[in-house]
């Protein structure tokens, strides 16, 4: 166990200045960066964000598998897909329930996307963004709605209000997809 936590180190710490490990450590976004090369795919950074939204430590999360925040309802066929990507090497962008440390299951956009080595052009790790979709049951309870206007409007402007309308089109109809699995609200 202690040489794959070296390797872990190493994976990181070797490709990245201690500025870049500092820089990415700031960010308030949710991430994590994984390394494809060593047994079990482990994650090797996870961002404070991540950690905010998965209730997890750092050091529960490091050497890990993105298993680990599967769950009963987490959609096998999604999972097959991201496995696909990383095989292949290519970006993936789904649509994907996971779980919080208490158990507390939560849907969210996953993008990840392939950092290539320039020794090699491999794929030297992965980094996937995770970002929180909000479900209707949860903004009721903060006094927002998403059907307030028939449509879903409102909810649209917040999610993508600064966004440029290329980019937004296929995001929207995600949304949309992942507003309809939530409609029962359980």
């Amino acid at each position: 166990m202690d040489s794959q936590l070296g390797l872990i180190e190493q994976s990181f710490n070797n490709r990245y200045t201690l500025w870049v490990h500092e820089a990415l450590d700031e960010l308030p976004d949710s991430f994590t960066i994984t390394d494809p090369s060593i047994s079990g795919h482990p994650i090797v950074f996870a961002s404070r964000g991540f950690l905010k939204m998965s209730g997890f430590s750092r050091a529960e999360i490091i050497g890990r598998n993105g298993r680990m925040f599967q769950g009963p309802r987490t959609n096998r066929r999604t999972i097959m897909e991201i496995r696909e990507a990383i095989r292949e090497e290519r970006p993936i962008e789904v649509n994907l329930l996971n779980y919080k440390k208490d158990g507390t299951p939560f849907w969210m956009l996953f993008k990840m996307s392939p950092v290539f080595g320039k020794e090699d052009g491999r794929a030297t790790h992965f980094v996937a963004v995770q970002v929180p979709i909000v479900s209707r049951k949860h903004m009721r309870n903060s006094g927002m709605s998403y059907s307030e206007d028939g449509g879903g409007s409102r909810l649209r402007e917040i999610v993508f209000g600064s966004c440029r309308r290329e980019v937004c089109s296929d995001s929207l109809l995600d949304l949309d997809r992942v507003l309809a699995l939530d409609s029962d609200d359980t």
